[in-house]
């Protein structure tokens, strides 16, 4: 319930969240106050927080502490560097590469890594201790286990290990390699093991091209600057987007791009690396109209370009779409279903009449109401009963999965919407039968034809209230009128219900993505 941050001028500020009517005892009401309570507190370089406790280190070593605090005469008498709390448990190292560490929990015994002299980097968990020696790998009394059963006190021991960060709380873990990949332990009840595609840091890539680097840096780096990682290795950078390699995306790397596809100015190796933004399984070393619409999703400020250049789920069907039509938007694969089909999008509902490649068809297309993203973002498709595909099966999903959805990982949906790839969460299913057009809440549902933007935050809360009620899900999800919204709907399963307005409605918000 709070936070601390520490000033450059060596002052603490403490942010509570508590209101003044919050209920709590009297010594809890007091421990909250005195860990607010950070004014006198100056000249102050390391700080960290706990649960219940909050400890702040001066220039000078002395060691102030709030709440209640670890045993903190083992770390007097040393010169600290650097400090870590988590749970119960406090971590130091001191300049002489000593880790220290100590716990207020009940029954705390020291731990087995009390006392290293090879400490780089010192951490704590909220059940553990850890830290990281000079050759990179990680030392921790954690007993976590990943899916294949590797514990993780076992599994960053060789000297390559090069172990740079370590996260542990509630029975999870995070390790970070120098390389900026991410491995995960422990539970993943909630998919927060689902790390395998994670890039946190610059690496060098093939052919010597260093991936990784935001655009307009200070210090400046521009596409085809020689650039030297922490880890020491060297490369090229490349700025995906930076095709002109000022440094910089703008609109003049889209017309550079437009040029090259043209046939009207030739590009070298570098500037190639650059413009070849979406790295597709089917073509990774292609620059062609799916590149563009990445480009144009950035310059929208529908997204920004990963410049991790990592791949993503359906990442080879959304290119193919683009390069087939400029429309396509995104994409859509529902597993256990026979939907997967881009996403397109056109004025007027163009593609309600329109195959995906922009022909006349009575069958259209899956689509978009807006052509960019809106808070609630809608798609809609026909329902071909006779034939069972478009979005017929969402009918699939009604009768046979979602009484599956009470469980978290049953109920995400992942798609691609303007270049980038999102999870959802299923939070409200309903199919409505209204006994007339007029009484139908499809508008109300899609927020047609204003959009969400148009909406109050208290609207936004009776929308949800709205379709939480009528839900046919019997779990609940905690949804806020910050949440990003995706509103999936086909006709119903009877034709004579559909013309009068009967729709199946699938409510989801974002969870996760990049």
């Amino acid at each position: 319930e709070i936070v601390y941050a520490l000033s450059g001028d060596g002052r603490v500020i403490a942010i509570g969240a508590r209101t003044e009517s919050a209920a709590a005892s009297d010594a809890e009401a007091q421990l909250y106050s005195e860990m607010l309570n950070t004014g006198d507190l100056n000249n102050i370089r390391l700080i960290a927080a706990g649960s219940d406790f909050f400890i702040a280190v001066e220039a000078s070593g002395k060691i102030h502490s709030r709440g209640n605090s670890p045993e903190l005469s083992v770390f007097s008498g040393h010169s600290l560097t650097s400090i870590a709390a988590c749970g119960s448990n406090l971590a130091a190292r001191t300049e002489g590469g000593l880790y220290l560490c100590a716990s207020n929990a009940a029954n705390a015994s020291t731990s087995v890594l009390f006392g290293a002299a090879d400490c780089k980097y010192a951490f704590a968990g909220n059940n553990c201790f850890a830290y990281v020696d000079y050759a990179g790998r990680l030392h921790t009394d954690c007993e976590l286990a990943d899916t294949d059963g590797e514990r993780i006190s076992e599994a960053f021991t060789e000297d390559d290990a090069n172990v740079v960060d370590f996260a542990c709380a509630f029975g999870h873990a995070l390790v970070l390699s120098d390389d900026g990949t991410v491995h995960a332990f422990g539970s993943n009840d909630f998919c927060e093991g689902e790390t395998a595609s994670w890039r946190l840091r610059p690496y060098l890539a093939d052919g010597g091209f260093v991936l990784g680097l935001a655009p307009d840096a200070n210090p400046l780096i521009r596409t085809g600057d020689e650039y030297t990682l922490e880890n020491g290795n060297c490369g090229t950078a490349v700025i995906l987007g930076d095709i002109n390699m000022d440094g910089s995306i703008t609109a003049a790397d889209a017309d550079l791009l437009a040029a090259y596809l043209s046939g009207n100015v030739q590009l070298d190796p570098v500037q190639l690396q650059a413009a070849n933004i979406l790295r597709d399984a089917a073509k990774p070393n292609s620059v062609d109209a799916a590149d563009v619409e990445q480009l144009r999703c950035h310059l929208s400020n529908y997204t920004v370009i990963d410049q991790y250049a990592k791949s993503f789920r359906y990442s080879e069907q959304t290119a193919n779409a683009e390069r087939t039509n400029a429309d396509t938007v995104g994409y859509i694969k529902l597993e256990g279903t026979n939907i997967d089909a881009p996403v397109m999008f056109g004025p007027n509902f163009y593609y309600h009449y329109h195959d995906a490649r922009g022909n006349s068809s009575s069958r259209g297309s899956i689509y978009l109401y807006y052509g960019y993203p809106s808070q609630n973002m809608v798609i809609s498709g026909h329902n071909l009963r006779r034939a069972g595909i478009m979005l017929h099966q969402l009918h699939k999903i009604q009768d046979e999965y979602a009484p599956t959805y009470g469980e978290f990982k049953n109920r995400l949906w992942t798609l691609n919407l303007f270049g980038e790839t999102h999870t959802w969460e299923v939070f409200a299913m309903y199919e409505e039968k209204p006994a007339s057009a007029e009484q139908s809440s499809q508008y109300y549902n899609c927020n047609y034809p204003q959009t969400m933007e148009s909406m109050t935050s208290e609207q936004i809360s009776e929308w949800i209230s709205y379709q939480q009620a009528r839900t046919e899900l019997d779990y609940s999800v905690h949804v806020t009128p910050n949440d990003r919204f995706l509103t999936v709907l086909t006709c119903a399963d009877q034709h004579w219900e559909s013309n009068l307005g009967g729709r199946i409605y699938f409510f989801l918000r974002m969870v996760d993505g990049h």
